[in-house]
């Protein structure tokens, strides 16, 4: 798995209704999120990006092809 705020490049297998597989792409993980469940409202970009129409996914796997480092943390 990966660990908060880090970026990514992997192939990634989630589950919803149906499983989606989506290779060599790139994807961060937020620092307060609920992962390996990532929801539509948080990870609006991604959905959108890959056209997903589900509301709620689980995280089955992720194959780390490169880790390109981490997000910056904003000071709340």
């Amino acid at each position: 798995m990966i660990r908060a705020g880090e970026i990514v490049l992997c192939n990634i297998v989630l589950k919803g209704k149906k499983t989606i597989i989506l290779k060599n792409i790139i994807f961060s993980r937020f620092y307060n999120c609920n992962f390996p469940t990532i929801t539509k409202e948080k990870y609006s970009y991604f959905f959108n990006k890959y056209k997903i129409k589900e509301k709620v996914l689980i995280v089955k796997n992720i194959e780390v092809i490169l880790k390109t480092g981490f997000k910056h943390k904003k000071n709340d």
